[in-house]
């Protein structure tokens, strides 16, 4: 009988549940200080062009920033809600709880004097901390934290991997779109901060979040076993790992075709696995995450204002 490789797949899924008074949670993210605390934060203004550079190491998306003065890398991701930054004792809230891939991870909050990406600064940022130190060992960096939907919001967010660069750029009619034309636009929608957008497999559709912070794609066993045969196939077996280190079973499986929009993709990897817990509370059910595997294969932007995300080009039709 032929053995299959099992491998380790790291995939770093990262979401926000705030548990308030009579029990209920939503993955979302909401300010973690009282109304009555005076807290001032300086919002980005675009001005024009950021250009950030990147690296993607080991499939995690890292870009250079100062925080408190501090110069180090974070991780940009679509999946957090906010800045979040790495400490080796984030403390316990009493209300939020952070959720990983397979369980809950131990969230505090702190008060970010300053933190600076390229061109734009903000100041006294409400932001969450956790311990992140297994990401350093990983990524062989100093991960000072992630840049989260909070940070993000009033751009026009753009990846383009042929620079190795990220854009901020204002939202609406900038420079990008006076120049070209996206092959494909699509809309989104959100579970809490997450983006989410609708992915067609032959006649099934389904809710696919896009998650910049995830290293690979994941899709639900339960989509995965309702598609017909012919339109994937298994290549291996796969752990997948969160943040909380701990594990999931998964299969390796490659979609041959889908559709985003008008755009056909082709051979797109996924690691099949249980994603249940990811739709607690919300209303959208989603049954996928789009990680960088695939997402640092096209240039797209994420305008969070137009709530819309633009595709430019895809690497391998180039």
């Amino acid at each position: 009988m032929k053995q299959v490789r099992r491998t380790l797949v790291v995939a770093w899924v990262f979401a926000i549940s705030l548990t308030v008074a009579g029990g209920q949670s939503r993955i979302a993210y909401l300010p973690s200080r009282t109304p009555n605390e005076s807290v001032t934060r300086e919002l980005p203004r675009p001005n024009g062009l950021s250009a950030i550079p990147f690296e993607l190491v080991d499939k995690v998306l890292l870009v250079e920033g100062q925080l408190n003065g501090q110069t180090g890398y974070f991780i940009l991701d679509t999946g957090a809600p906010t800045l979040v930054v790495n400490t080796d004792n984030p403390g316990t809230h009493p209300t939020l709880v952070g959720k990983g891939l397979t369980s809950s991870i131990a969230v505090g909050d702190t008060l970010v004097q300053s933190f600076q990406l390229n061109q734009e600064s903000w100041k006294n940022i409400p932001a969450l901390s956790l311990n992140l130190q297994h990401l350093e060992q990983f990524t062989r960096r100093r991960i000072l934290g992630l840049v989260g939907y909070e940070l993000l919001k009033d751009f026009e967010l753009v990846f383009s991997p042929r620079e190795k660069r990220l854009f901020l750029l204002p939202p609406g009619n900038n420079q990008l779109h006076k120049v070209g034309k996206p092959q494909a636009t699509l809309p989104l929608e959100w579970i809490g901060h997450l983006p989410v957008i609708t992915l067609c497999i032959g006649n099934q559709t389904i809710k696919v979040g896009l998650d910049t912070g995830a290293g690979s794609s994941l899709i639900s066993n339960t989509v995965v076993d309702a598609l017909p045969s012919n339109t994937w196939q298994q290549v291996g077996d796969a752990y997948v790992q969160g943040l909380n280190r701990q594990r999931l079973e998964g299969r390796k499986i490659s979609l041959n075709e889908a559709t985003l929009g008008k755009l056909a993709l082709s051979d797109l990897p996924f690691i099949a696995t249980q994603l249940d817990h990811l739709n607690q509370q919300s209303e959208i059910n989603m049954q996928a995450l789009l990680g960088i595997d695939v997402l640092g294969q096209m240039m797209f932007s994420i305008d969070f204002k137009a709530q819309k995300i633009h595709i430019w080009y895809l690497l391998d039709t180039e």
